[in-house]
């Protein structure tokens, strides 16, 4: 059962990886693209960031949890075992506080753009801090990915060391 648990992991972490990626790529896109006018642009922001977090809390969450599961057959040291657990787990947190303290304030803000209001002057501020956020949590979780998807070797001893 632990190789079908890692294995998951690592499908699901190097997915978030990748996801969050193509993300930023396809979302840089659509902001300098002039074809869209601020309203659509504003809008297409409001559609995908709340399926962001919910794509990511759940790849990371069970990435994180299979890959405890994977990682406890004794071959994987405990130091390694130990900055997977607190990598991801600071991704998951990091992520969070993204989108209590800065995401919804940013999507209220965004909303009443849309709704024609005029652009609030924190709004640059927030959308900068949910980059410099967002950079931390794909750190975060390219390390887990690296740390629960590098191979172990076994000793020709056998003893798993």
């Amino acid at each position: 059962m632990q190789p079908f648990c890692l294995t998951l992991s690592r499908l699901l972490l190097a997915g978030w990886v990748g996801g969050a990626a193509l993300f930023v790529v396809t979302s840089v896109a659509e902001q300098r693209w002039d074809g869209f006018d601020a309203l659509t642009k504003n809008t297409l922001a409001l559609i995908r960031f709340p399926w962001y977090y919910t794509f990511g809390f759940t790849m990371l969450a069970t990435g994180l949890g299979l890959g405890i599961a994977g990682l406890t057959n004794g071959v994987v040291g405990f130091a390694r075992r130990l900055v997977f657990v607190v990598a991801t787990s600071a991704a998951l947190l990091v992520m969070l506080g993204d989108l209590l303290f800065v995401y919804l304030p940013l999507s209220e803000m965004a909303e009443a753009i849309t709704n024609g209001d005029a652009r609030p002057a924190e709004f640059r501020e927030y959308h900068e801090r949910s980059k410099q956020v967002n950079v931390v949590v794909f750190g975060l979780s390219l390390l887990s990915a690296i740390l629960v998807s590098v191979p172990t070797w076994e000793p020709e001893d056998g003893s798993g060391r």
